[in-house]
């Protein structure tokens, strides 16, 4: 990048960078090893990673409320992302299609009685309503309310941490709506359908295999959840 003295820079990044143009040139010593350096945020010169780049150079939103619903290290990848699309009213529900083409006629691919949108399919749909309240037998709460509103006011009043009922809710919460969605967009491009019974034990089979390979403390609270999801 440096020859005789000034900068070699290649053309495309001039164009590109006008600033690069305006950097003073540092004095090279032979004796000494380059270092890549990288300048953050507070102006300090502080050695080159590139998750620092990434923290100096992303756009930093305010904390939300639900991130930990949402991103903790028992989760399960796949279904966090579903998740955290739900969680900000991501998702591409059949309400929101209807505002680009009016003119189609949709509806739900799973009861046939309306078109879905985030408060249809999470929970009040009867497909994923009967799974929904199947699921709650294992949060041990039958209180829980069928809106995705009150659902999402509920698990973020929740306690979240690293206690197994915690954890347990959490991934309940996360596996009923990626299996959900992805046998929504089954049904939609695939033209094939499971019964619910079937989308409720995998997601009993999914979440307790993921339980089953967590470490927690023991105790009476770790033995009831393992009473009640059958493991020795």
């Amino acid at each position: 990048m440096i020859k005789d003295s000034k900068w070699n820079w290649p053309l495309g990044w001039i164009n590109r960078v006008l600033e690069l143009g305006n950097l003073s040139v540092p004095v090279l010593h032979n004796d000494v090893a380059d270092k890549v350096i990288w300048k953050n945020n507070n102006g300090n010169e502080v050695d080159f990673s590139v998750g620092r780049v990434w923290k100096d150079t992303r756009e930093c939103g305010s904390k939300v409320r639900w991130s930990k619903v949402v991103w903790f290290s028992q989760c399960v990848p796949s279904h966090a992302f579903i998740l955290w699309l739900a969680m900000r009213d991501r998702m591409q529900t059949q309400d929101r299609m209807a505002k680009w083409c009016p003119a189609t006629d949709f509806s739900c691919m799973s009861c046939d009685k309306q078109s879905d949108s985030m408060d249809h399919l999470f929970f009040r749909c009867e497909y994923s309503n009967y799974i929904w309240e199947e699921m709650k037998e294992y949060i041990e709460d039958k209180t829980i309310p069928n809106s995705w509103k009150d659902v999402k006011d509920w698990i973020i009043r929740k306690k979240s941490n690293n206690s197994a009922a915690s954890v347990i809710q959490r991934l309940i919460v996360a596996a009923c709506v990626y299996m959900i969605w992805k046998e929504r967009n089954t049904r939609l491009f695939s033209k094939t359908q499971m019964p619910k019974e079937k989308v409720r034990d995998k997601i009993i089979e999914v979440v307790k295999i993921r339980f089953i390979r967590l470490r927690f403390k023991d105790g009476d609270e770790y033995n009831k959840v393992k009473k009640k999801w059958n493991i020795v």
